[in-house]
Parts: C-alpha cells; structure tokens; sequence
C-alpha cells in the first residue's frame, strides 16, 4: 500500500504494527508454553521438537523491537497524540 500511495507509513501506523508484532509474539509464547506443558517430561530433552520451537520462540522474543511492554506504550502514546518515544 505505501509503494503504491508513495508515502511512509505515519508515527501512529508504524507503532500499530509494532504493537501487533509484539502481541503476536507473546501469543506464540503463550502458545507454545502450553504445548510443552501437555508434552510432559519428554519435552525437556533437545531431541523433542517442541524443546527447540519453545527455545526459538522465547529467543526471538528477547529481540527489542518485539518487547510488549514498550510497544505498547509507544501505541497508546501516538493514540493519545504524544511521541511514541520508541525505536520504531
């Protein structure tokens, strides 16, 4: 949509898809605890499939830009009319 329109997305979209980014990823989190949750004990062993899509999930997790908290934040602000204040 922007290449066609020929502009950048405004503060208040970009901290939207920031917020939806970071929303995401804590679903999968949530998601993906509770599968290895149901998987029992077998879970804990790097052979288990599920050991290596719960570390994978929780790694890019830690990754700034998909923090909830601060992108959050930064969308309520422009919501409100203030600077998101964020690495967007």
């Amino acid at each position: 949509v922007y290449g066609r329109e020929r502009r950048l997305p405004s503060e208040e979209e970009r901290a939207r898809y920031y917020a939806w980014r970071s929303y995401m990823v804590r679903q999968a989190i949530r998601l993906v605890d509770r599968l290895f949750e149901l998987s029992g004990g077998h879970s804990i062993f790097e052979s288990h499939p599920i050991q290596r899509i719960w570390r994978d999930v929780h790694t890019a997790a830690q990754h700034v830009t998909l923090n909830f908290e601060s992108s959050m934040e930064a969308y309520g602000r422009t919501l409100v009319g203030l600077p998101s204040q964020s690495i967007l």
